[in-house]
């Protein structure tokens, strides 16, 4: 969606109105960053506190203590909205693509390519290098925003 606020105003020409009525490119592109991260939170967060509850709703009656945490459980409405706080940012990764490449199928291919691909060449290497770089990749590191670590209890 990041990706789409920005470019579809290239392909149809609207960005010549837009620019002529506030001939600042960082203004308009502040401004449509700040929107779309106020509603991309929103949507992002609810929808992954639905879907958490959707899952939940869902689950067999037994299941495994990992997957039936309710949402009052320390921790678990903390991960579910960080996903939607992770898809956000995602978000606003494409829109920042969009704006430089002012392509939809070139920014839509560099963001996959910069969330896959490093993933992909990052499992060729040796171990230690996997356990030291791998951390710090974008796939990795969303998912720190939104795992749960449970806590040890003595």
């Amino acid at each position: 969606m990041g990706v789409l606020v920005v470019t579809s105003e290239y392909g149809t020409g609207l960005i010549r109105a837009i620019l002529a009525a506030v001939p600042r490119r960082r203004t308009v592109l502040a401004a449509k960053a700040v929107v779309f991260a106020a509603l991309g939170l929103v949507v992002g967060v609810l929808s992954c506190v639905a879907a958490y509850l959707v899952f939940h709703a869902a689950l067999p009656t037994g299941t495994g203590s990992n997957l039936s945490q309710s949402l009052t459980t320390p921790g678990v409405l903390r991960a579910a909205a960080a996903g939607g706080v992770y898809l956000t940012l995602l978000g606003l990764l494409g829109l920042g693509l969009g704006a430089a490449l002012r392509s939809s199928a070139g920014a839509i291919a560099s963001l996959l390519g910069l969330l896959f691909v490093p993933n992909i060449l990052v499992g060729m290497l040796p171990d230690t290098w996997q356990n030291t770089v791998g951390p710090y990749l974008p796939m990795n590191a969303g998912d720190a925003l939104y795992l749960l670590h449970p806590t040890p209890t003595a």
